[in-house]
């Protein structure tokens, strides 16, 4: 990555969430850091229920009342 940053003209650096340097240990750390993985996309299963819904105030009669 550096290195396409260097291409580009620029000088690479890193930073914490608020814009200021981040700590050399920390810059230290990101350089070894583990290879990612691949990624594993299992097709989604079916959703099971886990029961029924308890809505309060909100039963068949009220909204059958509602709508009418």
């Amino acid at each position: 990555m550096d290195a396409m940053i260097r291409r580009l003209a620029r000088v690479p650096s890193q930073r914490k969430t608020c814009y200021s340097e981040a700590p050399q240990a920390q810059v230290n750390a990101s350089y070894s850091a583990a290879e990612l993985t691949e990624t594993i996309n299992d097709p989604p299963g079916k959703i099971k229920s886990q029961g029924d819904l308890n809505r309060p105030g909100l039963d068949d009669e009220d909204i059958l009342l509602s709508v009418k």
